[in-house]
This record gives C-alpha cells, structure tokens and sequence, in this order.
C-alpha cells in the first residue's frame, strides 16, 4: 500500500514537472517570437487579403492575376 502512495506522488511530480516544461518552452518561444518581430507585422505595400462572397468573384480575381503567383487561402467554419 505505502509503494503506491510513493508511485503516485511520483507519477504526480512527474506530470507537474512536464508541465512546468511545457509552459517554460511556450514562454521561450512566444518571446523569440517577439524579439524576432513575428507578431503585428504588416504586409509590404501591394500585398491585400480580400474577403470573397463567391465562386464568380474568386474565379474573376484569380483570372485577373494571370503571370504572377497567387495564393487562395480557403477558410471554413467546421
């Protein structure tokens, strides 16, 4: 009986420990990414996200863009 009490008090250490690391290492990284200026960073000039409304506008603006790279992002509330 008196080992597993030491077994789950150590299982519990363990766990808090890991989550004591996993917090530290969030931390770590959302400073980095501070520090690196990845957060409120702005677009260079020319460069817009437009909200489309359907398929027509989609394949007109895709149309339009023909000889230069284009991204579609494609965003879905499920």
């Amino acid at each position: 009986m008196n080992m597993m009490l030491n077994h789950t008090k150590m299982t519990g250490r363990r766990v808090a420990a890991a989550l004591v690391a996993v917090i530290a290492l969030a931390g770590v990284v959302l400073v980095w990414g501070y520090h690196h200026g990845l957060f409120g960073v702005t677009p260079p000039p020319g460069i817009t996200l437009t909200d489309l409304h359907s398929v027509g506008q989609l394949e007109s603006l895709f149309d339009a863009g023909q000889g230069s790279t284009r991204l579609v992002l494609i965003m879905s509330p499920t």
